[in-house]
């Protein structure tokens, strides 16, 4: 299967499908609410400064997939993007 982004066009998907292979944030984008930092601490951090996304772990563990993706869902401003395997 090809990797594909869930990203802005596909925040609705179900589940998961795949492996997530890579974790880009868009901090121009980001609006400091905090949902990312909330639902997976130990991939998002917020800026001291700015209240913008930071990200921690670009490739997080299998056991943290299934927030990450809530994580992007639940993100206002969609400045998450996830690539799946």
């Amino acid at each position: 299967m090809a990797a594909g982004p869930l990203s802005r066009m596909s925040r609705n998907r179900p589940e998961p499908n795949g492996e997530i292979v890579h974790i880009t944030v868009d901090e121009q984008s980001c609006v400091g609410a905090g949902q990312c930092v909330l639902t997976v601490p130990d991939v998002f951090d917020q800026d001291e400064m700015t209240g913008r996304v930071l990200l921690l772990e670009g490739r997080p563990s299998a056991d943290l997939e299934e927030d990450v993706v809530e994580a992007a869902r639940a993100c206002p401003a969609q400045a998450i993007t996830v690539t799946e395997a």
